[in-house]
């Protein structure tokens, strides 16, 4: 049987693939420009990207309190705002 939340994301879905689906035989998808920065800045991107989750997610699964898992929380969510 089907639960609301399996009809929510079915609905969601094929409405974002018949978004796409349209796009794609009308005037096409228009994507932002990709900034001339080579492979070390894609490796970097990247990097950060894994450090940022793996803070995240190393977290999750000590077996410290409560207390140092939310301390450990926030501080992650501080290293990994970006500046600005």
């Amino acid at each position: 049987m089907w639960r609301s939340t399996d009809v929510l994301v079915v609905a969601i879905g094929v409405t974002f693939a018949g978004e796409d689906l349209s796009r794609l035989a009308g005037s096409g998808i228009d994507l932002p420009p990709v900034p001339a920065g080579g492979v070390g800045s894609a490796l970097l991107i990247l990097g950060g990207i894994v450090i940022t989750v793996q803070g995240f997610e190393t977290i999750r699964y000590t077996r410290g309190d409560a207390a140092t898992r939310i301390a450990a929380s926030r501080f992650a969510q501080l290293v990994a705002k970006p500046a600005g």
